[in-house]
């Protein structure tokens, strides 16, 4: 039993890590996204 829950912590930590470079990769992304528009909008000007 006490295997079983070290592994599913084991198993929560590689998600909550995976899930955490997600979040990088979008933050980038969204920075990236803004960048764009704003170059757009202001050519537009």
């Amino acid at each position: 039993m006490a295997e079983k829950m070290a592994q599913m912590q084991n198993t929560t930590a590689e998600m909550n890590s995976n899930l955490a470079e997600k979040n990088s990769e979008i933050s980038r992304l969204n920075e990236a996204i803004r960048t764009m528009v704003t170059i757009i909008v202001s050519s537009c000007l």
